[in-house]
């Protein structure tokens, strides 16, 4: 079917909508009150309505464009959900059968490897880390000790030495003050 051909019947049926628009118009004034059915009868005769060919085929081309845009979003969304969907699908089932061989082989390998574990050289690793990690903490904690008693030590000296000082002083030069 050509162009002109569609635009004529696009027109026509524009045509045929706003008749019966006219006429729902019309009945609904006529439901309301004869005074506004009247007054649009009159102003109605005195109109005569053109519409150009022109005007007919730039609203016909800029309601096809409208149409043809949203049909275009419309498709390349559900064309875009579609191979989402696709992939998705695909890159599972690659997944899967690739699982099932990795599992098969991964599974060999780990039970190869812990059969092939010496037992007492992993007991011999195991007691030489443990020691090596209790060692580290008891000797932090003797250097902490080590740091206290030399305090203590050194405390206790001074006491000693201030008893001592006391005491080797002449008499009169001790002097006691009780109170303040």
């Amino acid at each position: 079917m050509c162009i002109n051909r569609q635009l004529s019947i696009i027109g026509i049926c524009t045509g045929v909508a706003a008749i019966a628009y006219t006429g729902y118009v019309h009945y609904k004034s006529n439901k309301t009150g004869h005074l506004i059915a009247d007054s649009i009868d009159n102003v109605s005769k005195d109109i005569d309505v053109v519409i150009s060919d022109i005007v007919i085929e730039e609203a016909v081309k800029v309601a096809v464009e409208r149409e043809v845009n949203k049909a275009v979003k419309e498709i390349s969304y559900q064309i875009n959900n579609n191979v989402s969907r696709d992939i998705k699908k695909e890159v599972k089932s690659v997944v899967d059968a690739a699982y099932a061989d990795i599992r098969k082989s991964v599974s060999k390998e780990v039970s190869v490897d812990v059969a092939n574990l010496d037992i007492d050289k992993l007991k011999a690793d195991v007691k030489e880390e443990a020691k090596e990690i209790v060692l580290s903490k008891f000797n932090g904690n003797l250097d902490s000790m080590l740091q206290d008693f030399n305090q203590n030590l050194t405390n206790v000296s001074r006491i000693y030495t201030s008893i001592a000082e006391t005491m080797t002083k002449k008499p009169s030069e001790t002097v006691f003050k009780i109170g303040g």
